[in-house]
């Protein structure tokens, strides 16, 4: 698996300001991280948005 940052957003707005093209939501449920570790999916970095709030 190749190296990648994580940050944890808890504002919609704001994960979407973050998001870059490199980057890969994930929130509960995903299978992203799996494919991760067989080289499929190589996203620079992932942007949880598990617990953000929904924009105002």
């Amino acid at each position: 698996m190749r190296p990648f940052s994580f940050t944890k957003s808890l504002n919609t707005t704001k994960a979407l300001a973050a998001k870059k093209s490199s980057a890969q939501y994930i929130a509960g449920g995903t299978n992203l991280v799996d494919l991760m570790k067989k080289n499929i999916a190589q996203p620079e970095s992932l942007l949880d948005i598990t617990t953000a709030a929904p924009a105002k």
